[in-house]
């Protein structure tokens, strides 16, 4: 989750140098990497088909839940450090003098120091705090985040061989197995009665392509990944409710992970509602 990677953040804050902080330009047209991700976050609402009351509760339920991860992100001197965040975050604002700028980066430093977060338990945190948000949409709405992986575009699990077969057997072994397990779960969404099947597919296919050379599973990738797909489609895959809320859980972590998706939560809901700006 590419949430918990932020843990350490504090740490890595520089010291500001003898000199007065810019102020950030303003006034200036959207860079179009930017807009690009803006319309990536956009389309993710769009397909929603949120509803009338949905559109009401959602941006309080994201607030809420930013509010609960950052504060999991501070870990047990959150008390203390949220209020020291945000005087940093005014301070580099306002250009302050780097001074006071300092001393509010080694405040944090020193708090972070004394309780460093858990990465295990802010994992936990973020993950119990996205639940609200997930309990707002319909079970078709949740489906619509946990799609069945497609057997097809696994190319990168064929990347990961050329590495793993370096390792000794026992090694490869306890890889292809692990891996099969995993997968299959998820090809079989979660579905336990077809996650044995799967994985054994999942194991044949790694098997096939541990016996070819690096330029034969180049030049038959295609075919490989079709072949499981053949058989793995098979199987009929129901996802089972269970999973599709755990995909639709880190979906939606991905999502909430977008620093302007507040912005344009409230930017989307004004343009359907008409509530003021």
């Amino acid at each position: 989750m590419r949430r918990c990677a932020r843990v350490g953040w504090l740490a890595s804050l520089p010291l500001l140098p003898a000199c007065v902080v810019p102020a950030g330009a303003q006034g200036q047209a959207l860079p179009l990497d930017e807009v690009r991700r803006d319309v990536d976050v956009l389309l993710e609402l769009y397909r929603f088909n949120l509803t009338a009351d949905q559109l009401k509760t959602l941006p309080a339920a994201v607030g809420a839940f930013l509010e609960s991860a950052g504060e999991a992100e501070l870990g047990a001197q959150a008390a203390a450090a949220a209020p020291k965040v945000r005087q940093l975050r005014e301070a580099l604002i306002k250009g302050e003098a780097p001074e006071t700028v300092n001393q509010l980066v080694a405040d944090l430093a020193q708090l972070r120091q004394a309780a460093p977060p858990d990465p295990d338990q802010v994992q936990t945190a973020v993950r119990e705090a996205v639940n609200p948000i997930l309990d707002l949409l319909s079970a078709e709405q949740i489906a619509r985040l946990a799609p069945l992986p497609d057997p097809r575009q696994l190319g990168g699990v064929l990347d990961e061989l050329r590495v793993a077969r370096q390792m000794q057997p026992d090694q490869w072994e306890t890889w292809r197995d692990d891996l099969a397990a995993r997968l299959g779960y998820d090809l079989a969404g979660g579905n336990q009665a077809e996650a044995q099947e799967t994985g054994l597919e999942v194991t044949a296919f790694l098997n096939k392509a541990q016996a070819l050379t690096d330029a034969e599973i180049q030049q038959q990738s295609t075919e490989l990944l079709d072949g499981l797909a053949t058989r793995v489609q098979s199987f009929g895959r129901k996802p089972t409710a269970e999973w599709q809320r755990e995909q639709a859980a880190a979906t939606m972590l991905q999502l909430l992970d977008y620093p302007k998706l507040r912005i344009l939560l409230e930017e989307f809901v004004r343009a359907r509602t008409g509530a003021p700006g």
